[in-house]
């Protein structure tokens, strides 16, 4: 299968931050349920995010640290492997990248139902006429947007490991789908 090109995405002007703390607060919560409930397995290492992914700095603020955080807790409550961060340099980050090992013996579409199905209970609704559906060499790759809020989730895996990312300030699937390739790219090349 060939892989596919990445570009850097066009970036849309900022949007007000007129409810959106609160969403995302939402949605980063149900999203490290649905990530940690998906994820308990224990297994290789899991390579370290990077300082510097899609030209977006790791976010060092007080609550970016506390969204990590967050994830490391749920990992180590079910002894299971991952790792998040966040990224941006805003007030509201760009998004946060969760990696960790696929559980094994699980669908693409099974791990995708749990984690999306904990954004969703956020309050917010996915819009799955929205839904996109795509590849970055062996990755699987399918990203949403939800309703009433601009953020996307994308789930990507390759049979071994697992990519969730929520695109915050970011209701374009596409545009979501473009970044989520070009985040598989730059760890991918990373390893070897």
């Amino acid at each position: 299968m060939a892989t596919t090109s990445w570009q850097p995405a066009p970036t849309a002007a900022p949007k007000s931050k007129s409810g959106m703390v609160g969403a995302i607060a939402g949605v980063v919560a149900a999203i490290i349920a649905g990530v940690v409930f998906y994820s308990l397995t224990k297994g290789a290492p899991i390579p370290e995010l990077p300082p510097t992914l899609l030209g977006e700095v790791r976010a060092t603020s007080p609550e970016a640290q506390a969204i990590e955080q967050s994830f490391v807790e749920g990992f180590e409550e079910t002894d299971s492997t991952g790792k998040a961060a966040v990224y941006g340099t805003g007030a509201i980050p760009s998004f946060v990248a969760i990696i960790g090992l696929d559980p094994g013996g699980s669908s693409f579409e099974e791990g995708y139902r749990q984690i999306t199905e904990g954004a969703g209970s956020s309050g917010g609704t996915l819009n799955e006429a929205a839904e996109v559906d795509g590849k970055q060499g062996d990755w699987t790759i399918r990203c949403v947007p939800l309703n009433d809020a601009e953020v996307s989730v994308c789930v990507s895996g390759d049979g071994s490991a697992f990519l969730a990312t929520v695109f915050i300030q970011e209701g374009d699937s596409t545009v979501s789908m473009t970044q989520t390739q070009g985040i598989i790219e730059e760890l991918t090349s990373a390893e070897t």
